[in-house]
């Protein structure tokens, strides 16, 4: 199979060339370059030098580019790569879901500042992440959250004395007739609960 293979090239190349001869043109030169293409692809015009012809009579209107096959493999990764990260995202917004749904979270709880932050934290952290437990939820982290808010609230109290504030109330009695009311303060930078009845 293979010498009839070699033969039909050379009997093609033997017609090119004869063909070249009859029109006078330069046919069948080779480019003086150390690529390999050429030793596959002959120039079928010196005038033209984007003109190549392949050996097995293949017309080719570029030139030959030894960057093609990386550039096209680079491509087929690209587009690879890019239908995984897909179904990856895709998987993992169908875990946050199903959890959203299963612990009753409000949708309206997505768009807050700090689940955003949670989530680029755990992505940063990588796969080893363990969640908080129950118990580290409800003591030393809720005493550390508590914490920090009351020193944020420290330092909006001293803007209460420069810029003044306003002191709210919000009363409500529930099915039983029992009443509340919250006190809030309200300034400058935010509105603040302070306790509740």
């Amino acid at each position: 199979m293979t010498s009839v293979l070699d033969n039909n090239i050379a009997d093609n190349v033997n017609v090119s060339s004869s063909a070249s001869n009859a029109a006078s043109v330069p046919f069948g030169r080779k480019q003086k370059s150390n690529d390999v293409g050429w030793e596959f692809g002959i120039l079928i015009d010196e005038k033209n030098q984007d003109k190549v012809q392949c050996t097995c009579v293949k017309r080719f209107a570029n030139s030959i580019n030894p960057d093609f096959s990386i550039y096209v493999n680079t491509m087929k990764q690209q587009s690879f790569n890019d239908i995984i990260l897909k179904e990856m995202t895709h998987a993992t917004q169908r875990y946050m879901a199903k959890w959203v749904y299963q612990a009753v979270i409000p949708f309206n709880a997505i768009d807050n500042a700090c689940f955003l932050q949670m989530v680029e934290v755990i992505g940063r952290f990588g796969p080893s992440f363990k969640p908080p437990s129950q118990w580290q939820l409800r003591e030393p982290l809720l005493k550390k959250e508590f914490e920090t808010t009351k020193e944020a609230l420290k330092k909006q109290e001293q803007s209460w004395k420069v810029d003044a504030c306003s002191i709210m109330t919000d009363t409500w009695t529930d099915m039983k007739r029992k009443s509340f009311m919250n006190l809030c303060v309200n300034c400058k930078e935010d509105t603040i609960f302070l306790s509740s009845t």
